[in-house]
């Protein structure tokens, strides 16, 4: 019971991104930067929020929320996203059916290495969604899920830092930590020259 409650809360993996087992923290080489995939600096970006999604009234909102978060990051070029289904899009937003474990998963093409054009997030049918608290058995914390599968979407894996939003387990964190910016800016800064990861425990 207790492998199936982890499996149950563990965050959602990004397909083709990361493949980390759910129940142990995700290997250094997938926590930063290996074969690692970005959108073109400055990118000015959409998002679409399918039918599925849009379905839950309060979702938009809340996504908006955690899209602003990557918006507001500061000091160097980074893609600027904004809500759109118009032609071009680069990110759809919908709800689907996932395996017992995910709470959501990202998709991009291209997979593995290279610059991303297209990304696709889903949210699970098969648990319910909560707020301001961390998931359980049987339910997801919204806010995580999304911080976190929009993380993937930019490009970032599972990190180490168990209070960071890329770690690879729901405790309900939604608010972008240091070690998540790091990842962001390594993929995103051109000028920044340092460590894959900023985080010991990942050596």
């Amino acid at each position: 019971m207790a492998n199936t409650q982890a499996r149950k809360r563990s965050a959602a993996i990004a397909f083709l991104v990361c493949c980390a087992s759910f129940l142990v923290p995700a290997s250094p080489a997938a926590a930063y930067g290996a074969g690692a995939v970005s959108w073109p600096v400055g990118l000015s970006g959409q998002y679409c929020l399918g039918s599925t999604a849009t379905a839950h009234t309060s979702w938009p909102g809340y996504i908006s929320t955690a899209v602003t978060q990557y918006n507001n990051i500061t000091g160097y070029p980074r893609p600027y996203w904004s809500r759109s289904c118009g032609p071009g899009y680069q990110i759809n937003i919908h709800v689907s059916s996932l395996p017992v474990g995910l709470c959501g998963a990202t998709s991009h093409t291209p997979p593995q290495t290279g610059t991303l054009t297209s990304a696709d997030i889903s949210y699970t049918t098969r648990y319910g969604y909560v707020r301001g608290v961390p998931g359980t058995a049987t339910s997801c914390n919204f806010d995580y899920v999304t911080t976190h599968e929009f993380g993937h979407s930019q490009g970032m894996p599972h990190g180490c830092v168990a209070s960071a939003v890329m770690y690879g387990y729901d405790k309900g964190i939604s608010v972008l930590t240091s070690d998540d910016k790091y990842s962001h800016r390594w993929l995103y800064d051109p000028n920044f020259i340092g460590p894959p990861s900023p985080d010991s425990s990942c050596a």
